[in-house]
């Protein structure tokens, strides 16, 4: 599929009268079990023109294959003939079928299912409807077909040097002995980047947010440039090969190749792991919940936000049927909203909260909505989704469980639609009285690493101006400082904690291994930042955080939060009985605090209401 719920560009425009634009007139209903699919004419040379029928088939019974690819340009479109009326499609949807149509045997013997044709897209409620079928769509085609572009001859003649040497190199018993890799390397080094296959790593179809839902259901799927062919295996092997080259000395503009094909094969080995489990104990959906699916795609695109939930709800394990239904018709904060609600509602935890960063806002502007209608809590799942406390994202596991001793389905919770408020049950465990600059802060004039250097040093400075032993944990408060620092890289009871600190606050640490240690740190001198609270509570807490700002614990919450308080909001019904209302700023680290300890500390729990 592409991004289907694109600005409706796609028109249609009888043969006779090719200036008239109107609807395709056989565009009726779909029945509960139907889906449109296309069949190719042989190409006429003569027209000019791409030629299909379309047909209403029931899913289930008719053989087809399914196309995943981008609209591309949406005002750069061409003409087909649709069951013999003209059709406008973007230009890179055109170059696809033409392709096809012309170079590949199977073209008009095989039906296809793509979205811009078989869903009408001017009606809202059959693309609502389409949506919630699209897992179905693609798990019940033969083959999903992903459409890179047009290649040039060029890059074919690259791809098939680079297919022959990664070949040979699978062979090998020891790919490394005889200087095979060392071949395609030089070879590699002759090329340009178009016969290095650089179209498959800049592709947009690998930003899209709709591509887990199409590779992970397919039961076969072909990567097609032009009328380059590579399957599943074939590319994945290219790629394993190709990130080897690391082995060698490579210029700047070649690493970040390097790490581009090591990304590509990560992504292609998620269906690997995918097809492992076992899928007749899960409704045929893969064990990922809707959570770990948005943290996996939070740097893909979509034209419309709302995709952004609505693509992965055909492979969510723990959203049910009904918890979310996709609506066109509904604004984004109201999508979000019910993703949020559906998360808490099925899994008991606030995790999805932790991601929501309001100093990233600004790198996510929001489409044709009123930002000041948007509540600072509820995540906008785009750039400024980012994890800071959660270790990879594949991995079940949380580093942190400050909830561990309370269920969050024991205490009241709801968010209000209308208001945007989040209604949940907590406690403020201090108020921040000190926080220290963070790397960005620091004067002109220095390296990324000096600036962290700088804050490393401020970090230090703030052992002789606690008390000696931390309260909490009852060790030292240098040791008690260095595990706040690193608690977004090492796990707590890494014993090598005071050695690396020791050499990262040396102002001359040179060498990879000093590089390593600062990049470790980048979440506490760049992302966040150390705070003191009043009672010396050791914290890393967003950036936006100011002296003032409440550290609360909320039933649910894997981590703290910061707060920021504002009006109480009274009971309409008992005047006695108020509300603390905040806004929300970030997620938080209290150190001793992080697994449970907190409700040893008898806290009177009660409402607290998110804004």
């Amino acid at each position: 599929m592409s991004e289907t719920s694109m600005p409706n560009r796609l028109s249609l425009k009888n043969a006779q009268a090719p200036g008239d634009t109107a609807r395709l007139e056989h565009y009726s209903p779909l029945g509960a079990d139907q889906v449109r699919l296309i069949q190719l004419h042989s190409y006429n040379d003569k027209l000019g023109m791409v030629e299909c029928t379309m047909t209403c088939e029931n899913l289930g019974r008719s053989e087809f294959l399914a196309l995943s690819y981008t609209w591309g340009d949406s005002t750069d479109t061409r003409m087909i003939v649709v069951n013999d009326k003209q059709f406008e499609v973007t230009a890179n949807l055109e170059g696809f079928l033409r392709t096809f149509a012309n170079g590949y045997f199977e073209a008009t013997r095989s039906k296809l299912w793509i979205d811009a044709i078989c869903i009408d897209q001017s009606d809202i409620s059959e693309r609502n409807s389409q949506v919630l079928r699209m897992s179905s769509i693609y798990s019940s085609a033969q083959e999903v077909l992903v459409w890179l572009g047009e290649h040039t001859q060029e890059a074919a003649a690259g791809y098939s040097e680079i297919i022959r040497f990664c070949d040979r190199l699978a062979e090998q018993h020891d790919p490394f002995a005889d200087g095979i890799l060392r071949g395609l390397w030089n070879t590699l080094a002759s090329m340009s980047r178009d016969g290095r296959m650089d179209f498959i790593l800049h592709s947009p179809w690998w930003q899209r947010a709709w591509i887990l839902q199409e590779f992970v259901l397919a039961h076969r799927v072909q990567f097609l440039y032009g009328e380059i062919r590579m399957n599943y295996h074939e590319l994945r092997n290219v790629a394993y090969w190709l990130i080897l080259m690391a082995r060698y000395p490579l210029p700047p503009e070649d690493v970040d190749w390097v790490c581009r094909w090591g990304w590509i094969k990560d992504f292609l080995d998620l269906r690997k792991t995918v097809t492992r489990l076992d899928r007749s104990k899960n409704n045929g959906k893969a064990k990922l919940s809707l959570l770990d699916l948005l943290i996996r795609s939070k740097d893909s695109l979509c034209l419309d936000p709302r995709d952004r939930i609505y693509s992965l709800l055909g492979i969510c394990s723990d959203i049910m049927p009904g918890d979310i239904v996709p609506d066109y018709n509904r604004d984004i904060r109201g999508v979000y909203i019910d993703a949020v609600r559906a998360h808490l509602f099925r899994n008991g935890t606030l995790d999805i909260l932790t991601g929501r960063d309001p100093a990233n806002d600004k790198h996510f502007p929001l489409v044709s909505e009123d930002s000041r209608l948007w509540p600072g809590w509820l995540p906008r799942f785009g750039c400024s989704f980012a994890f800071t406390f959660r270790i990879p994202w594949y991995n079940h596991d949380w580093q942190y469980n400050a909830s561990r001793k309370f269920s969050f389905q024991s205490y009241p919770w709801s968010i209000n639609s209308m208001t945007g408020a989040l209604n949940l049950s907590g406690a403020v465990v201090d108020v921040i009285s000190y926080v220290v600059a963070t790397a960005p802060d620091m004067p002109e004039g220095h390296t990324e690493q000096g600036r962290r250097l700088q804050v490393l040093q401020k970090y230090a400075q703030l052992v002789d101006k606690l008390p000696p032993v931390y309260e909490l944990t009852h060790e030292s408060t240098r040791t008690a400082l260095l595990r706040t620092i690193f608690a977004t890289s090492l796990r707590g009871e890494d014993s090598s904690v005071d050695d690396i600190f020791d050499r990262a606050t040396n102002a001359n640490i040179t060498g990879a291994v000093g590089q390593d240690l600062i990049a470790n740190t980048s979440g506490s001198t760049i992302s966040r930042r150390i705070a003191i609270t009043s009672s010396g509570m050791i914290t890393l807490v967003p950036v936006m955080t100011d002296p003032g700002d409440s550290v609360v614990f909320l039933v649910g919450g894997s981590v703290f939060y910061v707060l920021r308080r504002l009006a109480d909001v009274q009971d309409t019904d008992d005047d006695s009985v108020s509300t603390k209302t905040f806004r929300f700023i970030g997620e938080a680290y209290v150190h001793g605090l992080m697994d449970g300890e907190v409700a040893d500390r008898g806290l009177d729990l009660g409402p607290i209401s998110l804004l």
